[in-house]
């Protein structure tokens, strides 16, 4: 099923507006046992274990990094306004690295549909909420499943690289560029900007499929910096479907391979061990200002004085309200960042909290004017979660949930033979009333680690070489029109 036709499975639509499609009926499910009733069994087993092979192979055969120009990895968040239901909002999540990943989550209330590219595996997986959450366990795409996926994640691929990637070839107002043996993306192209104003997709019957039509672009931010789209409008078997509003595109990502793959999967990635508890994020790019921990003669305070790390994380969120003051103090008032309602607590070798960071996202080109600041690129990192009582010691005498996410961020894979440690505990700034007393405190803790999966680079980087830019500009391409 493609991700469109999963989205629309969550809308009160009448009869005719699904386009007629047989993609549903190639794809290789994988049950979540009890999550999904009695399905279990060797049906279970054997298609858990062919989706867990697909995500090995997938990570072996993952094509080396490239670039689109200046760019190795864009996320892109949108609005989404189905035209069926037109009060109930969407949320379009959608992450490219270079070449061939990409991930495109569409949620609301109702449910979340995901689907993921490494190299030449697709993968999906879909939850539908409601009186009883239900959710697939994570499947490979195939045929024509496969097909319809692949051509919609680079018809928006192409509209937000456009005219990098994929290569688009033409002259005057139309371009065209291959998708694999799948099909084609025809553009249509302003004679005067160079940008496109529709983007249509088609199979290799020649049967019109999806398309981006209406869009409108952004003015760059700069002279080296591309046009983005700001809003279009999608449509599917010649009707239109929702309108898309682009909130935010962040370029200077760095993805790790693994954000490429569902959660569910990654147990074949790192073992029995971290079942259902290690989870992988995305660290939105960010000015970090530090907070180290020091007595009242600027010395790191005695072990003893340190009763926990709730203490220490408990203490970092009770000043988050007067670093808002501290933001309001370092950047102009016009374009003044947005808190991070998150904290990270910087841990040192021996999983002491040494430090606390403060968080406040906005660009890089956005700097402060006061010294303390440092800009931290968007990555992706591991997390364990925790909950305050797990947390509730430090050093030798760590309970079972700290050693717990110790253990199970040391079973990843190693990097040159050292196993991944912890980094720092992250966690979001909340409230608790006791005896009728509200305080800030530290919710929804995570032990967490920049260890790469598989390269030399905290980010999944594979090695120091240069990375190849994979679409430059030609002759018969569009130049010079990208707004930078």
């Amino acid at each position: 099923m493609s991700l469109i036709l999963a989205a629309l499975s969550l809308l009160p639509a009448p009869p005719g507006l699904l386009p007629k499609t047989g993609a549903d009926t190639e794809k290789v499910e994988v049950f979540a046992g009890s999550e999904t009733g009695s399905a279990g069994g060797s049906m279970a087993s054997s298609a858990q274990d062919e989706a867990a092979e697909a995500v090995r192979a997938a990570l072996k055969a993952a094509p080396r990094r490239g670039k689109v120009g200046r760019i190795r990895g864009l996320r892109a968040k949108s609005s989404v306004r189905f035209l069926a239901a037109p009060n109930d909002p969407y949320v379009m999540l959608t992450s490219f690295g270079f070449p061939e990943r990409s991930r495109v989550v569409l949620s609301s209330a109702g449910g979340a549909f995901e689907r993921y590219q490494l190299g030449s595996t697709l993968f999906g997986r879909d939850v539908v909420k409601g009186a009883a959450s239900e959710a697939t366990g994570s499947f490979v795409l195939k045929g024509a499943g496969r097909s319809e996926t692949l051509l919609d994640m680079e018809l928006r691929r192409a509209l937000f690289l456009w005219p990098d990637a994929p290569k688009f070839e033409g002259k005057g107002t139309t371009f065209v560029a291959k998708v694999e043996t799948v099909g084609i993306l025809l553009a249509t192209v302003d004679e005067v900007t160079g940008l496109p104003s529709r983007i249509r997709a088609f199979g290799q019957d020649g049967k019109a499929g999806a398309e981006f039509h209406s869009v409108l672009w952004g003015e760059p931010t700069s002279e080296d910096t591309r046009r983005w789209p700001t809003s279009f409008t999608f449509a599917a078997s010649g009707q239109d479907l929702w309108e898309e509003t682009v909130q935010g595109v962040e370029n200077s990502w760095r993805f790790s391979d693994i954000w490429f793959l569902p959660s569910d999967l990654l147990t074949a990635v790192m073992g029995a061990k971290t079942e259902g508890e290690m989870r992988v994020r995305a660290l939105d790019g960010a000015w970090v200002y530090r907070v180290p921990m020091e007595g009242p003669s600027g010395d790191k305070p005695e072990k003893e004085t340190v009763r926990s790390l709730v203490d220490v994380a408990d203490a970092a969120a009770s000043g988050w309200n007067d670093f808002q003051g501290t933001v309001q103090a370092a950047f102009s008032r016009q374009n003044s960042p947005i808190v991070s309602p998150h904290v990270t607590l910087v841990l040192d070798e021996n999983g002491e909290p040494i430090a606390w960071e403060y968080e406040a996202l906005g660009t890089e080109q956005n700097r402060p004017t006061a010294e303390g600041w440092r800009w931290r690129s968007p990555k992706n990192y591991w997390a364990y979660p925790l909950t305050r009582e797990s947390a509730n010691s430090s050093g030798e005498d760590q309970p079972g949930g700290l050693k717990a996410g110790s253990a199970a961020l040391a079973s990843l894979p190693d990097n040159g033979g050292e196993a991944a440690s912890p980094t720092g505990v992250r966690f979001r700034v909340g409230e608790d009333t006791l005896n009728g007393t509200t305080r800030t405190v530290a919710v929804e803790l995570e032990l967490i680690t920049d260890a790469p999966l598989g390269g030399t680079k905290p980010n999944g980087e594979p090695d120091e070489d240069p990375d190849e830019d994979l679409n430059k500009t030609t002759a018969s391409q569009p130049q010079d029109k990208r707004g930078g």
